[in-house]
């Protein structure tokens, strides 16, 4: 039987990447857990201080149409 003892697949670099990021997120979960918190956080308060609603039937067509202009 021939083995191919001297043949190595080369490793791409995305796997590496991923490989080196799973290895991070074993060493500390609570650090990723608590910087996706703070992205939550910072998430919700955007979306409070920014969300606007649009209640006007005019806002919901383009200003620039020509049926609307007319």
């Amino acid at each position: 039987m021939a083995t191919e003892q001297g043949h190595h697949e080369e490793v791409g670099v995305l796997p590496r990447l991923l490989a080196v990021w799973v290895a991070c997120v074993c060493r500390r979960p609570w650090l990723v857990l608590a910087v996706s918190l703070v992205g939550v956080g910072l998430s919700l308060y955007f979306t409070c201080a920014n969300l606007q609603y649009q209640t006007q039937r005019n806002d919901l067509i383009s200003p620039h149409k020509d049926y609307f202009k007319r």
